[in-house]
Order: structure tokens, then C-alpha cells, then sequence
């Protein structure tokens, strides 16, 4: 049968600030077959920013006084050994300030694996602040990108699955898949992407590995530009054009090399 863990965990800071500041953390894993296992983990914590050390940072607004953040992590993993073994990991954050906005702001990371005579893992992670702690960075800049959000609740999600395959023996496939939110924008639905990436009788093994990432804001490509980034005619890496990512929430998956 299955085994399944789950983890939920929630912090919430009001009456010394305006409004209230909160943020939660769910997470889950699901595992079956031999040789599977899976683990998840949830941490809220609640701490006060001292107002002399509370300057702007990087072109952030100031924050001071209580400050909610919340992280979520899943792991799975299958050495399925001659058998079958498959698994998922799911983490999931959220966070509010009500007083720059009444709607959580959130993201959440998928990652699963199957395989069949060989070993493959996944995991998921999140992350949420009540402050504007996971807004993405211009690389070139270090400031956040233009006409983006720099106040108020954040948070930001990855997910990688990997499959390994040592003979014609093995197959499998692994994916990963990110979503993020903001109840303010688009009626709160959320921004997605998926990943994919299998192996299937390849007669000398593969390797292969799929990622994901999502940011409250624009610019989850930017995390995964140094993962796999793409490349010109020559076989260097491309920048990312930030001009061209869209306001508001934000999910990307690069392809995966062949």
C-alpha cells in the first residue's frame, strides 16, 4: 500500500502592527513499491525586526516589527532495485500583510518519479514571508525588476525530480510542476508550469532531470537560469530578456536536454 506523511504549519503576528501579518506551510509526500521512501518537513516562525535595522534593502520596502515566514520541503526517492517503485512530494507556502493587501500571495512545487529497475527521486520546496524576503532580483541590477510589486507578502517554490537508469532494463519518467498566486491579480488564479523527462530502453542507461521553479512575481525564470540555462548557436548562455517576463505571478520549466 502507499505510505503517505503530511505536515501543515501556520504563524500569524497582529495588534503591534496595522492589520495582520500571517503565512503557512502544508506539505505532503506519497511513496509505493520497494526500495521507496519519503519525508516532508513545515516550520512557521514569528520574529520582530528591529525598526533601526529595518532600511530598504536592494530597492525593498522596509519592514519592522513582526514578520511571519514560512518554509515547506518533500523529498521521495525509489531504488526500485528489478521492481517498480514511484512517489510524490509536494510543498505549498502562503503569506499575507493585510495592510498592503487584504489576499495571500503563494506558491507551491510538485515533484514525482516513477521507476522500473533503476532509481529515481524528487523533491519539493517553498517558501513564504509576510515581507517582501522571495521577491526575485535583476541579476544584472540586484534590484527588483521594473514595475514589479517591492512590498507586502512573497514566496517562491522549486522542484527537481531525477531518474537513473544504468541499462536497457530501465525505464521510467519524472516530473515536476510549480504554481503561484496572488489573490489580487487575475482573480487568484494561479500561474503554472510543468516538467518533463523520461528514460525508456536506452541500451547504454540515461540519466535525466526535470525542474521547476514559481515566484509570487515576475521572474522565475531568473532562478533556473544557471541550472540549465539557454544557449546560442555557439553554446553560450543566453541572458534572460527581463523586459519581456509578465507582471504578476510567475512559473517556469527550461526544457530538458536530449
Amino acid at each position: 500500500m502507499p505510505r503517505r506523511r503530511n505536515q501543515h504549519d501556520h504563524g500569524r503576528a497582529s495588534g503591534d502592527v496595522v492589520g495582520v501579518r500571517d503565512s503557512t506551510a502544508t506539505t505532503s509526500c506519497t511513496v509505493h513499491g520497494a526500495g521507496g521512501d519519503c519525508s516532508t518537513g513545515a516550520e512557521t516562525t514569528v520574529v520582530d525586526r528591529d525598526p533601526a535595522g529595518a532600511a530598504a534593502a536592494g530597492g525593498l520596502a522596509a519592514v519592522s516589527g513582526p514578520v511571519s515566514v514560512s518554509t515547506g520541503s518533500a523529498q521521495v526517492s525509489c531504488d526500485a532495485g528489478d521492481g517498480a517503485c514511484g512517489g510524490t512530494a509536494v510543498a505549498e507556502t502562503s503569506a499575507r500583510d493585510t495592510a498592503v493587501s487584504s489576499y495571500a500571495r503563494g506558491t507551491r512545487a510538485t515533484a514525482d518519479c516513477t521507476v522500473t529497475g533503476g532509481g529515481c527521486a524528487g523533491g519539493a520546496t517553498s517558501a513564504a514571508s509576510s515581507a517582501p524576503d522571495f521577491v526575485v532580483l535583476d541579476p544584472e541590477t540586484g534590484l527588483p525588476l521594473p514595475g514589479r510589486p517591492t512590498s507586502g507578502p512573497s514566496s517562491a517554490a522549486y522542484s527537481t525530480a531525477s531518474l537513473q537508469c544504468a541499462d536497457a532494463a530501465c525505464s521510467g519518467v519524472v516530473n515536476t510542476s510549480t504554481a503561484a498566486w496572488d489573490g489580487a491579480v487575475n482573480g487568484g488564479a494561479p500561474r503554472t508550469s510543468t516538467g518533463t523527462a523520461t528514460c525508456d530502453g536506452a541500451t547504454g542507461g540515461c540519466e535525466v532531470q526535470s525542474v521547476s521553479s514559481a515566484s509570487t512575481g515576475a521572474g522565475a525564470a531568473l532562478t533556473l537560469a544557471g541550472d540549465q540555462p539557454q544557449v546560442d548557436a555557439d553554446g553560450d548562455p543566453k541572458p534572460v530578456n527581463t523586459a519581456r517576463l509578465n507582471a504578476g505571478p510567475s512559473a517556469a520549466s527550461p526544457p530538458v536536454p536530449r
